[in-house]
């Protein structure tokens, strides 16, 4: 279904679902039904955008640009990632213009840190809708810039729920439960952090996978500053 019209795919908005639409295909002319039509542009669509988080080049900010209440229950402030402390609260997550030389993030995100802060949790829940995706080896990278004032390892964490798209309860699945050290970030640079494993074997995987990132504790105290930006999650183990 690789030959359609921009008028003929355009012309599905108006329409309920079983509606046939005229499709040109190898020359010849065959009908399919809208919901046909929009699950091959939708494949189409996830096989040429790899990306599986969504808003991993965070330019979409819907709910608010800064928050000041990041504390020790999540919190979403760009969409679709969630921060949360281990204890205390940060003084603030907010969008922020600086990103690495050459980067591809609109914006990145900014931690600043407080007294009282112990480890904090940057993540996002992938729904089963993608199990396609992740279900398989996947690669994880992301762009960290630490200003704390002294090199830190993150952590990260691949967990899977219970029920399907239902996190009231989760297992973090790698490194034995315990999560994984990912590259050391050196202190006033951004570093680049990686990590890739087949995931298609973790229990519950079908149920949904969630993926975050944890500063250490130490990292995120007072006058402290850490940003991420270009989060990447794709499929297989060749990065993009």
């Amino acid at each position: 279904m690789a030959d359609q019209t921009i008028n003929q795919l355009t012309a599905v908005s108006s329409l309920t679902g079983t509606e046939e639409l005229p499709v040109v295909q190898s020359g010849t002319t065959k009908k399919a039904t809208i919901n046909q039509v929009s699950s091959a542009v939708s494949a189409s669509v996830i096989d040429n955008f790899p990306n599986i988080f969504i808003n991993g080049c965070l330019t979409w900010w819907e709910r608010t640009t800064s928050s000041a209440a990041v504390t020790t229950t999540r919190v979403y402030v760009a969409d679709r990632w969630a921060f949360q402390t281990s204890a205390g609260t940060l003084a603030a997550v907010a969008q922020s213009t600086p990103v690495r030389t050459g980067g591809r993030s609109r914006y990145s995100i900014s931690l600043t840190g407080a007294a009282g802060v112990t480890t904090v949790n940057i993540g996002q829940r992938i729904g089963t809708i993608y199990s396609g995706q992740y279900k398989r080896s996947i690669t994880f990278s992301a762009y960290i810039q630490n200003l704390s004032g002294a090199a830190f390892v993150p952590t990260i964490f691949a967990s899977t729920p219970s029920a399907a798209d239902d996190w009231t309860s989760s297992t973090v699945r790698n490194g034995g439960g315990s999560g994984e050290s990912l590259q050391s970030c050196a202190d006033n640079a951004w570093t680049k952090v990686t990590w890739s494993a087949d995931v298609s074997g973790y229990t519950n995987i079908d149920n949904g996978l969630g993926i975050t990132l944890e500063i250490p504790s130490g990292s995120l105290v007072a006058s402290d500053t850490v940003r991420f930006a270009e989060m990447n999650l794709i499929p297989g183990t060749a990065f993009t």
